[in-house]
C-alpha cells in the first residue's frame, strides 16, 4: 500500500437535460400544482448571507427571516410571511486575496487573482391557504453558480499554500427545503433539508506523483475519468417566537456536510513508463473531502424601537473542529515480484495519513438595522465579525486565513409594476458588503524542514518560512421580489 501526496484539479460541468427537467418540474409543481408560490434567494456561502435584504442587515435574520430567507436562517419563522411571493437575484464577490514572499523550491509562488465568486439564486415562498392560513407555509430556494458548472472543486497538496475559506471551499449548486408550522400565535416551528444533489459524468485530472516525475510520457499524467457524487443531505430546525410586533426571537440548527470524493482507477504502471520486469496493474484509489459545510447553530433576536427603525443581532456557533484535511490521498495496492526495481516502493505501510488541521470551533456576533426613510424606501446596514478558525500555521500545513470584519449597506426600493403584470409591487433589494481582512505574517517553526521530511520522505519542506498574506473582498447583489 502506498499513500503519497498528489495535486488534484478537477472542475465539473453539466448541461444535464435530467437537472434541467427536473427544476422545471419544481417550478412547475409551485406555480400550476399547487394554488400557493413562494420566494427564496439563496447563496451558499455562510459569510455572504442568504438574500440581499439580509446581506445588507449584516446577516443578522434569524428572528426576521419571515420570508423565503427562512430556508436558511429560520424555517419555523417562514409562517409569518401573509403571502406568496417568487425571488429572484444575483450576487458577485471580488476575492481580492494574495501573498507576498512566497515561493516554491526558492521561486517566486505568490497566490494572486482567486475567481471571484457570482451565481443566480431562484425561490418561492408558499403560506398555506383555507384553515392553515396563518398556521403553515413551505420554502424552497436554490442556488446556481454564474459560469454553470455543477460543483468546482479543488484538493491542494499536503501543504499547499491556500485561503482555505474563500479558494479551496468548493463551489457548487444547492438546493433548500423548509415546512413551518405555527401551534399558538406566539410559537411555531420549522424542519427542513439543506441538500447538495448528486450526479455522475466524466471530468479530467491530473496527478502529480513525484514517483512519475522524469519517466516517459508528458508528466504530470491526465486522465478521462467517470465520476459519480452521491447526493449530500443536512438536516436543518428551529422555532420563532413571535412576542408581539415589535418583538420576535428564534434559534436554528443546520448539520455539517462532508462531501467525500473516491475514485477507484486501474492503472498500467507499463504504460507510465515505469521499468517493470513484466506488465503490472494497480489498483489505485484517490480520496479527498472536496467539499465541507460545518454543523452550525444561530440564534437572534428582532426589536422595532420607532414604527420605522428595525434592529437585530444573531450569534452563530461553527463547529470547524470537524473539518477535515482537504488534501486528497492516493493508494496503489500492486503486487510485485522479487527483484523488480518498484518492489521497493510498494508497500509504505508506515507513512501515516494525512494530518488533521486543527480548526476550532467560533462564534460569530452580527447586527443589523432597517430604517424607513418613506413608504417606498428602506435603508439598511449591518457589521458581522467572523474569527478565523484556522489555527497558527507554524507547522507543514498552510491554511491561509485571518478573521474578518464585514460592513454591509443596502437599500429596499417598491413600485407599481409598469407592466401591470402583478397586480402587487414589486420590491427590489440592493446590497454591498467588504470583508476587512487583517494582514498577517506567517512564520514556520525552525525546525520544521527536518520534522516534515522525516514524515512524508518526498523532499525537503518546498515552501518559504515566512510569508505574508493580505487582502479583502468585496461585492454585492439585488434580489427581485414578487407578490403573488
Amino acid at each position: 500500500m502506498f499513500s503519497g501526496k498528489f495535486n488534484l484539479i478537477t472542475r465539473i460541468k453539466i448541461f444535464s437535460s435530467r437537472q434541467v427537467l427536473l427544476f422545471l418540474l419544481l417550478l412547475f409543481f409551485a406555480f400550476h400544482l399547487s394554488p400557493f408560490t413562494y420566494k427564496s434567494f439563496a447563496n451558499p456561502l455562510d459569510y455572504y448571507g442568504y438574500g440581499s435584504r439580509a446581506s445588507a442587515m449584516g446577516n443578522a435574520y434569524t428572528a426576521l427571516a419571515t420570508d423565503f430567507t427562512g430556508v436558511y436562517y429560520n424555517p419555523a419563522a417562514m409562517v409569518m410571511a401573509e403571502k406568496a411571493s417568487v425571488g429572484l437575484g444575483f450576487s458577485y464577490y471580488n476575492v481580492g486575496l494574495s501573498t507576498s514572499g512566497l515561493t516554491k523550491n526558492g521561486q517566486a509562488s505568490d497566490l494572486k487573482n482567486i475567481d471571484p465568486l457570482y451565481g443566480y439564486t431562484l425561490g418561492l415562498c408558499l403560506p398555506l391557504k383555507g384553515k392553515l392560513r396563518g398556521k403553515a407555509a413551505f420554502g424552497l430556494g436554490t442556488y446556481f453558480l454564474g459560469d454553470w458548472y455543477y460543483i468546482k472543486a479543488r484538493s491542494p497538496e499536503l501543504n499547499e499554500p491556500e485561503f482555505v475559506i474563500d479558494q479551496i471551499r468548493t463551489r457548487r449548486q444547492e438546493v433548500s427545503l423548509g415546512v413551518a408550522y405555527r401551534p399558538m400565535k406566539i410559537f411555531s416551528f420549522g424542519f427542513g433539508a439543506y441538500i447538495i444533489p448528486g450526479g455522475s459524468g466524466s471530468s479530467t485530472m491530473t496527478l502529480d506523483v513525484p514517483i512519475l516525475q522524469g519517466k516517459s510520457g508528458a508528466y504530470p499524467p491526465t486522465f478521462t475519468v467517470d465520476w459519480d457524487i452521491t447526493t449530500k443531505i443536512a438536516f436543518m430546525g428551529g422555532i420563532h417566537f413571535q412576542i408581539n410586533d415589535r418583538l420576535a426571537a428564534g434559534i436554528n440548527f443546520r448539520d455539517k456536510i462532508d462531501m467525500l470524493f473516491s475514485i477507484p482507477v486501474d492503472m498500467n504502471l507499463t504504460n507510465l513508463g515505469l521499468v517493470v520486469l513484466e506488465e503490472q496493474n494497480a489498483n489505485t484509489h484517490i480520496i479527498s473531502h472536496v467539499s465541507y459545510t460545518p454543523r452550525h447553530v444561530n440564534l437572534g433576536v428582532y426589536y422595532s424601537p420607532l414604527d420605522r427603525l428595525k434592529l437585530t443581532g444573531d450569534l452563530f456557533w461553527y463547529e470547524w473542529s470537524g473539518y477535515p484535511n482537504p488534501a486528497p490521498t492516493l493508494k496503489i495496492s500492486t503486487k510485485m515480484k522479487e527483484g523488480d526495481p518498484l518492489a521497493g516502493l510498494f508497500p509504505q505501510p508506515n507513512i501515516p495519513a494525512n494530518p488533521s488541521p486543527g480548526f476550532n470551533d467560533t462564534f460569530s456576533p452580527n447586527l443589523g438595522a432597517e430604517y424607513q426613510l418613506i413608504p417606498a424606501v428602506a435603508i439598511r446596514g449591518g457589521y458581522s465579525f467572523v474569527p478565523s478558525p484556522v489555527p497558527a500555521q507554524t507547522g507543514e500545513s498552510n491554511f491561509l486565513d485571518q478573521d474578518r470584519h464585514i460592513l454591509s449597506l443596502g437599500t429596499g426600493i417598491s413600485f407599481q409594476d409598469p407592466f401591470a403584470l402583478f397586480s402587487k409591487k414589486i420590491l427590489v433589494d440592493f446590497h454591498f458588503q467588504y470583508h476587512f481582512i487583517r494582514s498577517q505574517t506567517i512564520r514556520k517553526d525552525a525546525g520544521l524542514p527536518a520534522a516534515y521530511n522525516e514524515r512524508t520522505h518526498l523532499g525537503n519542506y518546498p515552501y518559504s518560512m515566512e510569508y505574508k498574506m493580505s487582502g479583502g473582498i468585496y461585492g454585492g447583489g439585488a434580489t427581485i421580489h414578487l407578490t403573488l
